[in-house]
């Protein structure tokens, strides 16, 4: 049952988050009290409407703090000082924990030493402990790297060719992250030909830039920073995919 009350919270608030509240422009001006109270109310009304027979009346409390706590992460969200993208994924990421919870409680029928034992069969998962620690190594582990390879090589460019590629703020590590994370979820799922489709993708993107430099100093940089990115994601998803 817990897999069925997850899915159903997660999809109450996808239609009201997503589907709904972008298109419910009466709202945009009130209050921010009214506004989310409004959309609180809506997310445990399609949570209500979703559970259907599963419905039972202990369970109010707990989708009323379903609904409050998209309440208090929406309210984080506006206020945070970090990206826009980080503050969104933080606050879907707790939604998803939030939610989890709640479908592990009412699936245990709210016994706390069953949560703890789930809980704690998580965290002793072969399984997980492999996924969380090849993917995190990756992502996090191989930015290091790469970007000391990079820099080791970007300081022997020209003054005037460094003044002419500034690029954007970050994001050459927010595209390093996604570019490892996809090459090892395809090479678990054993989707190998979509890492090609990844790398003309990114090759087309970046080729302006290369035919610019004359000297090809540029197309070596990207070689040497492609190449170390995508063998640290092909080497940690060849392991993933034996160790699971």
């Amino acid at each position: 049952m817990f897999w069925i009350y997850f899915l159903k919270l997660s999809l109450a608030h996808i239609v009201e988050r997503f589907a709904l509240r972008p298109r419910i422009n009466a709202l945009d001006r009130q209050p921010w009290a009214l506004r989310i109270g409004a959309f609180s109310a809506l997310k445990l009304l399609l949570v209500s409407v979703f559970l259907a027979q599963e419905l039972r009346r202990q369970m109010m409390v707990t989708i009323a703090i379903y609904a409050g706590a998209g309440a208090v992460l929406d309210r984080l969200e506006e206020k945070s000082n970090q990206p826009a993208w980080a503050s969104f994924v933080a606050t879907q990421v707790g939604m998803v924990a939030v939610g989890a919870l709640i479908a592990e409680w009412w699936a245990t029928g709210g016994n706390i030493a069953d949560i703890s034992i789930v809980i704690a069969s998580l965290l002793n998962s072969r399984r997980f402990l492999w996924i969380s620690t090849v993917y995190l190594a990756v992502i996090f582990g191989g930015e290091q790297l790469t970007r000391r390879v990079a820099q080791h090589f970007s300081v022997q460019f020209p003054e005037d060719l460094r003044n002419r590629k500034p690029g954007l703020q970050d994001a050459g590590k927010y595209i390093g992250w996604l570019e490892r994370l996809l090459i090892v979820t395809f090479v678990v799922g054993d989707y190998g030909e979509a890492v090609g489709f990844l790398l003309a993708a990114k090759a087309l993107v970046r080729y302006p830039e290369i035919k610019e430099d004359e000297l090809g100093l540029f197309g070596e940089y990207v070689l040497v920073g492609t190449l170390t990115s995508v063998g640290i994601a092909l080497l940690g998803g060849l392991v993933l995919r034996l160790a699971l």
